[in-house]
């Protein structure tokens, strides 16, 4: 099978995120080709996405967005692409839009005769099991939910921000893994698989390992078992988002994740 292009991969994985953050926030409008989506307390969510790829996005429609955002009390923000047109990045800039931060889109393609924990380049630990989380078993999925987020959040976890995590783990599209440790949770992630133009690709998305058992190659274990599931699901690409320079950056990069495009995530108004 052909290796996709990167344009390529940029138009299913934007198409996936628009489609997965409507399902989950509370209130979402249109906008372009995408979203303008919003949940109280989940600063995630709250944001447009897919909006400009490749296309102008008119006036109005921004108009409609920063009323659809100013009416909720939150900055308006939109999620960019490096398809952008330089026309819609002129617009922004004369609407008073500056960067906020950028994320890194990797991809790889999948092989059904490669065993992906043989990509792993940390040594196998045989103490840490990993399970699949039941979708059906509300305490498992937030117990997955908490152990994710109190990583990501600094100090005390707003019960929003577990309460979007475990609908993250429920939605039909997702499948979640656990890491186990002497019978002790000590790490999650999730995953997505979706179909555009013929293909099934999977996304990697939220992991997060707690901090007394990194370093022991789960965050790869935890990516192998999600690419092996993917293989499995008939996936012929896998996609993971990461902030540059971080552990999953490099961890995915040692498993041969390339840099496929990058996404810019701008606000209106000077950073915060």
């Amino acid at each position: 099978m052909p290796r996709l292009e990167d344009r390529q991969i940029g138009e299913m994985n934007e198409q996936r995120q628009a489609r997965a953050i409507r399902d989950l926030a509370d209130e979402s409008i249109p906008i372009g080709a995408g979203f303008a989506t919003f949940s109280p307390g989940v600063a995630w969510i709250n944001h447009a996405t897919r909006v400009g790829f490749g296309v102008d996005v008119g006036e109005t429609e921004l108009d409609r967005m920063e009323a659809f955002y100013g009416e909720r009390g939150v900055t308006p923000k939109i999620e960019l692409t490096t398809f952008a047109t330089e026309s819609f990045l002129g617009a922004l800039a004369r609407r008073g839009y500056t960067t906020e931060n950028f994320e890194n889109v990797l991809a790889r393609p999948l092989d059904p005769a490669e065993d992906p924990f043989c990509a792993m380049t940390h040594p196998r630990d045989p103490a840490v099991e990993i399970r699949r989380t039941d979708p059906a078993d509300e305490g498992a999925c937030r117990a997955h939910a908490v152990v994710v987020t109190r990583e990501f959040c600094a100090g005390e976890v707003p019960e929003e921000h577990i309460a979007m995590a475990v609908r993250a783990l429920r939605h039909p599209r997702s499948v979640g893994f656990t890491a186990w440790v002497g019978g002790e949770l000590v790490a999650g992630s999730g995953m997505e698989i979706f179909a555009s133009g013929g293909e099934r690709i999977c996304s990697l998305w939220g992991t997060a390992v707690r901090e007394p058992y990194r370093r022991r190659g789960i965050q790869q274990a935890l990516i192998a078992r999600r690419l092996a599931w993917a293989v499995e699901q008939g996936c012929s690409a896998a996609i993971i988002e990461s902030k540059p320079g971080v552990a999953t950056e490099r961890n995915a990069a040692r498993m041969g994740f390339a840099l496929a495009y990058v996404r810019v995530c701008m606000a209106k108004g000077p950073p915060a």
